[in-house]
């Protein structure tokens, strides 16, 4: 499962997961869902119940629901930005 699809299917709770791809640009690209709960102490208890098991796991802890971009994805959306229309952001 892709972090995305974790991260909307699991949306409003914490999620666990044990990284097993990256993408072109060496960021975090799938991996398995080791644990999701509303409890962040939950998800510390299982991170740590997985290192203890294999010391050389890649976890990944995160808030789902938000949007997880690759560093691509940053800049194309930066880009766009730099080339829009000027929006004074003082209010």
């Amino acid at each position: 499962m892709t972090v995305n699809e974790a991260s909307r299917r699991y949306a409003g709770e914490w999620v666990l997961m044990k990284i097993t791809g990256f993408d072109e640009n060496h960021g975090l690209k799938e991996g398995v869902v080791v644990c999701h709960s509303r409890s962040r102490a939950r998800i510390s208890r299982y991170d740590e119940k997985v290192h203890n098991e294999d010391p050389t796991a890649l976890c990944f802890v995160f808030p789902a629901g938000g949007l997880h971009l690759t560093p691509e994805e940053t800049r194309e959306l930066m880009d766009a930005a730099a080339r829009g229309e000027y929006v004074n952001a003082r209010w």
